[in-house]
C-alpha cells in the first residue's frame, strides 16, 4: 500500500517531498508488527528421570513431563522454556525463580498446595514399595520390618511414611533421583524402595539384569496433576482448559504410551 501511494507522489514538487518521507515513516512505525509468542515456563527439577524427564548438559530433552508441557505449550500458542527449580525448592510454589506450570505432582506433597491452580488427576502415579527379588513377597506396609532401609528421593515428601521415618521405624536413604533409588536396591544397598509404577516399570525394560522383585505394594495413592503456581504470567484457567482438551483428545494417553515398555515377547518367533 505504501509504495502504490509513493508511486502516486510522483508529480508531487521538490520541497513536499520531505514532509511525504516524514509521513511515510509514521505509517510504518505505527504498522502492527507480529511478536514471538510469549515463553510458557515450566519448573523443573534436578531430580526428574527417565520416564518423567531426561536432562542431558543441563536441558531437558524428553520424557513425560516435557512431552505434556510441550503439548499445553502449543495450545496456548506458546514456546515452551524450562525453569530450574532447586531440590529445596522444588515441591514449593518457588516465587524466587517464578514458572508457569509444574506437573507430575500430586497436592498432598506440598506443603503450600493452596498457592497452586490445580488440574484434576490425568492418571495415577502412586508410590509404590519394591523389594530385591531375593526377599519373600509382602501384601502390605506393616509387615515391613522395624529398622529396615527404605530408599528414597531427595526433597521428596512421602506423607504416609514420615511418621515412620520420624520415629525411626523405618530409615530413610536418600538418591538422587527414582532411578537411583532403585539401583541401590538392585545392589542391596537398601532394603526397599519407594517409587512410582511408572519409573519402576522403565527401569526394568532399561536394566534386564536387575535385581528387582517382580512384586510391589501401595504406599500411597496419588494422581499426575499439573498446577498453575502464584506468579505465573499465563492465565490459570487458560492452561487448565488445555490440558482438559488434551485428556479428552487421547493426547495425554498417547503421550504415556510413548513411554511404555514394550511388551515382552510371547514365545518363539516363526
Amino acid at each position: 500500500m505504501t509504495v502504490s501511494w509513493l508511486a502516486r507522489c510522483n508529480g508531487w514538487p521538490q520541497r513536499a517531498w520531505p514532509r511525504v518521507l516524514v509521513l511515510t515513516g509514521l505509517l510504518m512505525a505505527a504498522a502492527p508488527v507480529r511478536a514471538e509468542p510469549a515463553s510458557l515456563r515450566m519448573g523443573y527439577g534436578g531430580t526428574w528421570t527417565m520416564p518423567w524427564g531426561q536432562i542431558v548438559g543441563g536441558e531437558v530433552v524428553a520424557g513425560i513431563n516435557r512431552d505434556i508441557g510441550l503439548a499445553v505449550a502449543e495450545r496456548l500458542g506458546r514456546k515452551l522454556e524450562f525453569v530450574f527449580l532447586t531440590e529445596r525448592r522444588a515441591h514449593e510454589a518457588n516465587l524466587e525463580r517464578p514458572y508457569d506450570l509444574g506437573c507430575g505432582m500430586d497436592p498432598s506433597w506440598f506443603p503450600d498446595a493452596h498457592r497452586f491452580q490445580w488440574s484434576p488427576p490425568l492418571f495415577e502415579v502412586s508410590d509404590r514399595l519394591v523389594g530385591h527379588r531375593s526377599q519373600r513377597p509382602i501384601t502390605q506396609l506393616a509387615d515391613v520390618p522395624k529398622g529396615a532401609v527404605v530408599g528414597t528421593v531427595r526433597a521428596y515428601r512421602y506423607p504416609t511414611l514420615q511418621v515412620r521415618f520420624a520415629n525411626g521405624s523405618l530409615r530413610r536413604e536418600d538418591a538422587r533421583d527414582q532411578a537411583g533409588a532403585l539401583q541401590k536396591l538392585s545392589r542391596r544397598r537398601t532394603d526397599w524402595a519407594v517409587v512410582s509404577q511408572q519409573a519402576l516399570d522403565w527401569y526394568r525394560q532399561q536394566h534386564p539384569e536387575h535385581e528387582l522383585a517382580a512384586w510391589s505394594v501401595i504406599v500411597q495413592r496419588a494422581g499426575y496433576h499439573c498446577a498453575v503456581p502464584e506468579g505465573a504470567n499465563v492465565e490459570p484457567s487458560r492452561v487448565l482448559e488445555a490440558l482438559a482438551s488434551l485428556e479428552r483428545e487421547g493426547a495425554i494417553h498417547a503421550i504415556l504410551a510413548r513411554y511404555a515398555p514394550a511388551p515382552a515377547p510371547q514365545g518363539n518367533a516363526p
